[in-house]
């Protein structure tokens, strides 16, 4: 059990949100864990876009 929310904590410090809410194509974008920013398709995969995308100020 403590292995399993070490792992839950992990992952929500690895991807998350952007604070103000960002989107592509109506996806909402995410940063990983290198500062990538992406979206997850209908099907679950990544799509990355240029890194800007995550700076919506």
């Amino acid at each position: 059990m403590k292995k399993m929310f070490f792992y839950f904590i992990v992952l929500l410090a690895v991807s998350y949100s952007c604070s103000k809410g960002c989107t592509y194509n109506g996806k909402p974008l995410k940063v990983g864990p290198q500062g990538g920013c992406y979206y997850v398709t209908d099907n679950g995969n990544k799509e990355y876009v240029d890194r800007s995308a995550c700076n919506c100020d």
